[in-house]
């Protein structure tokens, strides 16, 4: 079986082609004396209609998370620009304190940073703030 790379309607049109070609067969080939009861197919479709909307809802969660992923380093790009002009402290990575004014925002990696006597630092490495 064959894995499909495309996006989740192609996904959804394979499903539903799929689908509607099993129960063509199927009807066509039930026994005329012993006929597949209606609440059968009527089950089938259910299923098959939850289907569909589980890789709606799956792909609609995969746009909500990238929006939230934009939202959040907005928000941080935002907070890193409101410290312009203000002194801060900064734990840095070999674990020294660090203080100094901020001088300017940047964004590496969709991580806010804070410009701090020439020195890139994350925003989230700022222990505290002073006027």
């Amino acid at each position: 079986m064959s894995t499909n790379t495309g996006s989740s309607s192609s996904i959804s049109q394979l499903g539903q082609n799929a689908f509607l070609q099993l129960l063509a067969v199927q009807m066509k080939n039930q026994d005329p004396l012993q006929p597949v009861d209606n609440t059968q197919f009527v089950a089938q479709l259910a299923q098959f209609s939850s289907l569909q909307e589980l890789t709606t809802i799956s792909s609609q969660l995969g746009t909500l998370s990238t929006t939230t992923m934009q939202v959040q380093t907005a928000d941080q790009l935002l907070s890193a620009f409101n410290l312009i002009g203000t002194n801060v402290t900064i734990n840095d990575t070999a674990g020294n304190l660090v203080t100094g004014t901020v001088s300017g925002v940047n964004i590496t990696g969709g991580q806010a940073n804070v410009d701090v006597s020439g020195t890139n630092y994350p925003l989230s490495s700022i222990t505290s703030v002073t006027g």
